[in-house]
């Protein structure tokens, strides 16, 4: 048969198609590797400033809690002064209040305070002898209306209105210094 020729000829004409299509097919594996490589170097330089990223955040996390530290100690310290001038050294207006407080102490044996309520809480009464039933009320020596408080009462709750005064002198420093905020700006009612 004759065939051989047709296969040489097919031989001949499919030998240089099949080498092309091999040559463009070891030509794309190679693009390829090499498309892949950049790829991997793009990965590896994103990962890279990936990392770099995170340190800097990581830094400056660190740094932004050394200042906050800082300034906490800053606060507490200048806090801490205040409190301790409040208790060392007492303001001028408290100083005249306590000696005007004191003269008047001492120029009344007993002192005595207005009587608003009895002690269950309806109006004071004295009883027909003129003295308190289980003494909770004003005796026969008292004025109408007031009530007499021994001296030691007097010097507690002298000593306790003017601790409460210093506490308000202590604490409009504490604002004035920016350590603290007016209960108007926390959105609590004014006084």
């Amino acid at each position: 048969m004759k065939m051989q020729p047709i296969v040489d000829a097919l031989r001949m004409r499919l030998v240089p198609i099949a080498g092309g299509l091999v040559g463009l097919l070891i030509i794309a594996l190679i693009a390829a590797w090499l498309r892949g490589n950049h790829y991997r170097d793009n990965r590896n330089e994103w990962r890279d400033v990936a990392q770099l990223q995170r340190k800097a955040v990581t830094a400056a996390e660190k740094a932004a809690a050394a200042r906050a530290e800082a300034v906490r100690i800053e606060t507490e310290t200048r806090y801490a002064e205040q409190a301790r001038k409040a208790d060392r050294e007492e303001p001028a207006s408290v100083v005249d209040q306590r000696a005007a407080a004191d003269r008047y102490g001492d120029a009344h044996a007993g002192v005595r305070a207005p009587v608003h309520c009895g002690p269950s809480g309806g109006p004071a009464a004295t009883a027909a002898n003129g003295t308190a039933p289980d003494r909770d009320g004003p005796g026969a020596d008292a004025l109408a209306g007031y009530v007499t408080i021994p001296r030691v009462k007097y010097d507690q709750f002298r000593d306790n209105t003017l601790r409460l005064e210093r506490v308000r002198i202590w604490g409009e420093g504490l604002i004035a210094d920016g350590l603290a905020v007016p209960s108007e700006e926390l959105g609590a009612p004014a006084d």
